[in-house]
């Protein structure tokens, strides 16, 4: 086992590409830690890093407060299993799984006993005399995982070891590399673009984006309180919707958060109200997940609040329980603007200076002016901002029909222009 503290990390490649910017990270002993992340935005290489495969430009690495900067991978005992299981493949499986002992010079009889042991863990002791073209893809990666662990290392690094995979294959072998790294006390940490991975393997997850970790936490705090537009989008997976909202401290004490021509009535008794509050006449990011959501039958006879009007856009049947696709008049926003030189989502947008009326021709107070959607990139006028609405047993809403969707404001998170949370505690 080891406790692994990361501060101030720094990765340039030339001319000028910063993989790792600064990053900082505390792996506690025996904890497994998931990182997500698109393509690009450091994951491989900070495993790298840790294992000693490539050096950092700046920054420190300790395991158990010891740096290791001058220790070689080997040295550090540290393993890593790929996103392909690169085995030798004119070697056995026993001879692969075998092959770290030997370098290390460990007796033939204990490398026996460590090869059968490892492979018992992995279901692959039947397969110790086979060559890897005789084996499937599930099974070379259970050889790879076997090879990773049979030195007992303190630290765990998985690189996207089951995106090849699909479906209920994958899901299993990722629950059983999450099992066998805690029951070694191996201290983990699995980087993966793949928001379906991370709840299952991680004691914490965090959101990696552009060299720097934006969020991490418990993977439920992270989900209901994600600290950035970001990792919302991110971690919500594609059913949370970004929506452009307009802020108004309305008559009688509630806030109003309009999107579209409908609005989110907080009352002021509640404490995300008053922080609302204070971006009255300004615009903040709205990110709507599906379990925040319902029907709440035909707009026309829709009754109670908070409710936002819509028409179903498109359905989706998941077997008894369905999803649909309903627009609702808003404006979407891609939280991952990469525009140069805007601050945020919402900064990246430029002003047509035009106001924005409110239905009986009212306007929103102090309201900037309406936002241009076409600075956002891969986000255009014709793209409309569709809630996803789970559906429940025979419920199929018709293609075209007009639905009241009503929101659980509890579940539905608020972002200032530059992406950051907004709720209690926000100043």
């Amino acid at each position: 086992m080891a406790a692994v503290t990361i501060r101030g990390l720094v990765k340039v490649f030339p001319p000028a590409v910063r993989a790792v910017d600064d990053l900082s990270l505390d792996l506690g002993d025996g904890e497994v830690v998931a990182l997500l992340g698109a393509p690009g935005c450091g994951k491989s290489t900070l495993l790298k890093l840790l294992a000693g495969i490539t050096a950092p430009t700046r920054g420190e690495i300790l395991f158990d407060g010891v740096d290791v900067a001058d220790a070689t991978p080997p040295e550090r005992g540290v393993a890593m299993v790929f996103q392909r299981p690169a085995l030798y493949p004119r070697s056995t499986v026993a001879a692969n799984i075998g092959f770290p002992l030997r370098t290390a010079s460990v007796r033939p009889g204990r490398v026996q006993e460590l090869v059968l042991a490892s492979a018992r863990a992995t279901g692959v002791e039947g397969l110790l005399t086979r060559l890897p073209a005789e084996l499937t893809v599930d099974q070379q990666q259970r050889v790879a995982l076997a090879r990773a662990i049979v030195r007992r290392p303190g630290l765990l690094l998985f690189d996207e070891p089951v995106s090849q995979f699909a479906g209920r294959e994958g899901e299993r072998l990722l629950a059983e590399t999450a099992t066998l790294a805690r029951a070694l006390g191996s201290t983990a940490l699995y980087v993966t673009p793949d928001r379906g991975d991370v709840p299952a393997v991680a004691d914490r997850i965090g959101v990696l984006r552009d060299g720097r970790i934006e969020d991490l936490g418990p993977p439920a705090r992270v989900r209901a309180r994600p600290a950035t537009a970001f990792v919302a989008s991110i971690v919500g997976g594609p059913s949370t919707t970004l929506l452009e909202g307009g802020v108004h401290v309305e008559e009688g004490g509630h806030v109003a958060v309009w999107i579209g021509d409908a609005p989110l009535v907080l009352p002021w008794r509640d404490l995300l109200a008053r922080q609302l509050a204070h971006f009255h006449g300004d615009r903040v990011l709205v990110g709507v997940p599906a379990e925040a959501l319902a029907l709440a039958g035909p707009a026309p006879n829709a009754v109670g609040a908070p409710v936002l009007p819509g028409v179903v856009r498109r359905v989706v049947p998941l077997g008894p329980h369905g999803e649909c696709a309903v627009d609702v008049g808003g404006t979407p926003v891609d939280p991952d603007s990469r525009r140069r030189g805007a601050r945020g989502p919402l900064a990246a947008l430029r002003s047509t200076g035009r106001s924005r009326p409110l239905p009986g021709g009212r306007r929103h107070g102090r309201l900037g002016p309406r936002l241009d959607l076409s600075a956002i990139p891969r986000v255009t006028a014709d793209h409309p901002a569709e809630l996803v609405v789970r559906t429940p047993p025979a419920v199929t809403p018709r293609v075209g029909a007009p639905v009241a969707v009503r929101v659980d404001l509890s579940r539905v998170h608020f972002f200032d222009a530059h992406g950051r949370r907004i709720g209690a505690g926000w100043r």
